[in-house]
């Protein structure tokens, strides 16, 4: 598969100090990459640094990201607003993050759709019936006429996940999106986005502290401990032959029969 993502050496963080350091890898399209490590970490951090998202102030000091062959850090904001949402996407920890909690979500997909392309309304209300129905979300014209507080937490989570996937983006960034889900929920959520790569071509970046996620989800694995990478490779790799003491440690830490997706999957 081509190269969609390449990170070198970046640093980055808030006020001053890098909470990330001397972060490199690299992304091919279709590929999931899961990113797992304690709270604390620089997660959440790399994945808004990443993402270029204005108002996440994340301050980036040195290094490059490259996205599609196109130098994303010295891009305007003009231009990565092209790309965000139609390229790339994000999905958060909660849904009230990515969902307006005054305006209908109707009206959301809507705005969603008309900022990259020119749609009218009745086309795009079916655009979007689609990918809810493709996402197992049936009831659309509950969900489209509804706000989002009248959803419940595991149907805001999949709408979110609809709205971010509704223009096809080549590369998803999700920041714990099942954390919050009681366990048979993140089952479905998992599929979800893995049916997502299987039917658009989608690359996804998923942070988890789940590693029956990951173990269920991610083709490669990197391993973070103090703002750094310090191990990186196959699932099958690093799950079944860490060699890092932190991934050793981070790995025995996690009891199969508190693993949430098991416990979902054995239902």
């Amino acid at each position: 598969m081509p190269e969609l993502l390449r990170v070198e050496h970046l640093y980055a963080g808030y006020d001053g100090t890098d909470i990330i350091k001397d972060i490199s890898f690299s992304l091919d399209e279709n590929e999931i990459l899961g990113i797992v490590g304690e709270s604390g970490s620089g997660k959440s951090t790399l994945i808004k640094a990443l993402a270029q998202i204005q108002g996440m102030n994340v301050n980036i000091s040195s290094g490059n990201i490259t996205f599609e062959d196109r130098d994303f850090l010295n891009m305007s904001w003009q231009e990565k607003r092209k790309i965000h949402g139609s390229r790339l996407s994000m999905v958060f920890q909660n849904a009230e993050s990515s969902l307006n909690p005054i305006r209908k979500l109707g009206v959301q997909f809507y705005e969603t759709i008309n900022a990259h392309k020119a749609m009218d309304k009745k086309s795009a209300k079916e655009l979007s019936e689609q990918v809810l129905v493709s996402l197992g979300l049936n009831d659309t014209d509950r969900i489209l006429t509804s706000y989002p507080f009248e959803l419940s937490g595991g149907m805001a989570q999949r709408t979110a996940i609809a709205l971010a996937v509704i223009l096809g983006p080549k590369l998803i960034l999700a920041d714990e999106p099942t954390s919050a889900l009681d366990a048979t929920i993140q089952k479905q959520v998992v599929e979800e986005l893995m049916l997502l790569r299987e039917r658009f071509n989608t690359a996804i970046i998923i942070i988890t502290h789940n590693i029956g996620v990951v173990k269920k989800m991610a083709d490669n694995v990197a391993v973070m401990y103090e703002g750094r990478i310090v191990e990186y490779g196959t699932k099958e790799r690093v799950i079944n032959s860490p060699r890092h003491e932190y991934t050793k440690k981070l790995l025995a830490a996690v009891p199969v029969y508190k693993n949430c997706y098991k416990a979902a999957n054995d239902r």
